[in-house]
């Protein structure tokens, strides 16, 4: 045997599983994983990537529960794949497979409403928040927390990658959630912080601090998190509970207390989704047959894919507070402001006459951060975002009387706006590396662009960045988050 497997780990799945499965789990948890992409159509139709990748010879292998997702198998791998130019523009985000099921569970068997407000508690770096957006088409408010604040600038910048535009980013602590948002969300997804067992594949190095202990304390948190995201949820709205551990502590056992402490919960059989991907029905002393089968468990050896925990839990009609603590006042001063009639119909002249673009039906929708920052939001309710550090898009910054582009403009015209505008710059896949790396071009090189002032950068139909004419040279306004070295 290879890797070194913790003896109490493997005692424990031991008594799990069958002989022979038990076999199939070491064999596959030494394996090395597969790749997986999902399709984001957001930016891409997924026959449009299937006809790139029959051209660039990349074989890809539909995965049974995400039909934009597949594992993808590469002959020429001296690119790396996150580095691949469709892959730095959003098009397509690597995600590991088991890893798509959180999303995909939530939709099924649900409607989708125009205005939901759905809440995904732990967002970074943002794969599964990507998702929700594209099954929503950028409709109704996704308000994508995360308490680590090292975390939330790669999170912002997947967002804007990947062109979501409905999306409010919170910084909370996710056991307080429900004080700020009583009975708010449609639909939350909870994907917990765990010790990470079903990652083995990825990374072995999971199991090098592995211990009994370590579950127990990811369980005390885990609990609670599902309890204050519960309370958040309105009344006939769903959760989603998701590890990518496999420790019963932190999977079946979750569910099952919380299910017993709240009356008002009901549990989701998801056994028609994905046929006998049961959780298991005993644990030591501890007995989870009334539940085992309404959950998933998906092992390593299933699917030849990382191990993963999926429940889904609805909640029944209450008039119960059903937080233990007290709520947050919500009338505190709200940091975004209507933007008054005057600026808007500055922003409208300098959008027209620069980009023959008309903000007008979006003109509910604008607001102003401090005297500068200029949001479109996803809603022109500004309460829905009182508790956001930012919402939306930021269109446009005011100076006086003059405007800067604000650098997520492009992905909104991205997908309005008319490509063959004086300000729109299209440059050849040569030189497409040269500008993500933050330099600057000669405008020499280039025909029929204005004398001065912000232009927009594209490749074929992919918005790039921001530049501004000044004099013979093209300056980069990538942002620094942006900028691939």
């Amino acid at each position: 045997m290879s890797a070194i497997f913790p003896e109490k780990f493997l005692d424990r799945y031991k008594k799990i599983l069958s002989k022979k499965e038990f076999e199939k789990f070491l064999f596959y948890s030494q394996k090395p994983l597969r790749k997986s992409i999902r399709i984001n159509s957001l930016k891409i139709s997924v026959e449009e990537f299937k006809k790139i990748s029959e051209k660039n010879n990349w074989k890809l292998l539909e995965i049974p529960w995400s039909k934009n997702g597949f594992w993808i198998d590469r002959e020429n791998r001296e690119i790396p794949l996150g580095k691949n130019l469709l892959h730095l523009l959003g098009a397509f985000f690597i995600q590991e497979s088991s890893s798509m099921l959180p999303v995909e569970i939530l939709f099924w068997n649900s409607t989708i409403r125009k205005n939901e407000k759905i809440l995904d508690l732990c967002a970074a770096p943002g794969a599964k928040t990507t998702q929700i957006a594209e099954k929503i088409s950028n409709n109704g408010i996704i308000f994508a927390n995360e308490f680590s604040a090292s975390r939330i600038k790669k999170l912002t910048f997947n967002l804007q990658r990947c062109n979501v535009q409905n999306a409010a980013i919170l910084h909370k602590n996710g056991e307080k959630i429900s004080q700020f948002f009583p009975q708010f969300f449609d639909k939350i997804l909870l994907d917990v912080p765990c010790t990470g067992e079903g990652t083995i594949r990825k990374d072995f190095s999971a199991l090098e601090n592995w211990s009994e202990k370590k579950i127990q304390t990811a369980a005390k948190l885990q609990k609670k998190l599902l309890q204050s995201a519960f309370a958040a949820l309105k009344n006939n709205g769903e959760i989603v509970y998701s590890t990518c551990t496999l420790s019963p502590e932190e999977n079946e056992e979750i569910i099952a207390d919380f299910l017993e402490k709240n009356p008002s919960a009901e549990l989701v059989d998801l056994s028609k989704f994905l046929p006998n991907c049961f959780g298991i029905s005993q644990f030591g002393k501890k007995n989870f047959s009334h539940i085992c089968k309404k959950v998933l468990r998906i092992w390593p050896q299933n699917f030849d894919s990382e191990g993963f925990f999926v429940a889904k839990i609805k909640k029944k009609f209450t008039n119960k507070n059903t937080f233990f603590g007290k709520t947050k006042n919500k009338f505190i001063k709200n940091k975004f402001r209507k933007i008054s009639l005057r600026k808007f119909k500055i922003l409208q002249k300098f959008f027209l006459e620069n980009f023959d673009f008309d903000f007008n039906p979006w003109s509910e929708n604008f607001f102003e951060i401090g005297n500068e920052k200029i949001f479109l939001l996803p809603e022109k309710n500004e309460n829905n975002f009182i508790y956001c550090d930012r919402a939306g898009i930021l269109v446009a910054k005011i100076f006086g009387n003059q405007i800067r582009l604000g650098n997520e403009f492009g992905f909104f015209f991205e997908k309005f706006g008319d490509k063959n505008n004086l300000r729109i710059l299209k440059i050849s896949q040569k030189i497409v590396k040269k500008f993500l790396e933050g330099e600057n071009l000669n405008k020499k090189n280039f025909k029929n662009l204005p004398s001065s002032g912000e232009i927009l950068v594209f490749w074929e139909k992919y918005f790039l960045g921001n530049a501004k004419i000044l004099g013979e040279k093209i300056k980069n306004n990538l942002p620094r988050k942006f900028i691939q070295k």
